[in-house]
């Protein structure tokens, strides 16, 4: 007869969600930086004097993560 069996599935669940919201901020982390990498070679491919394109793919790659985030906050 167990005392307490609820113990062992809420640490589980909280190593559960931390692993959740690391993957998350991965997630965010590596749309951002695709976004400013491909700006930045297309600057460079197209030669411009002010980098246009690094600015729309950062602000571009920031809006995609913003959604997925909230879109997976909602599903919860």
């Amino acid at each position: 007869m167990e005392l307490n069996p609820k113990k062992e599935p809420t640490k589980k669940k909280s190593l559960n969600d931390y692993g959740r919201f690391a993957g998350i901020g991965f997630q965010m982390l590596a749309c951002i930086f695709l976004g400013c990498w491909l700006g930045f070679k297309g600057d460079n491919y197209f030669n411009l004097t002010h980098p246009w394109l690094t600015i729309t793919g950062a602000i571009l790659g920031i809006s995609i993560s913003m959604y997925w985030l909230f879109n997976l906050s909602s599903k919860k």
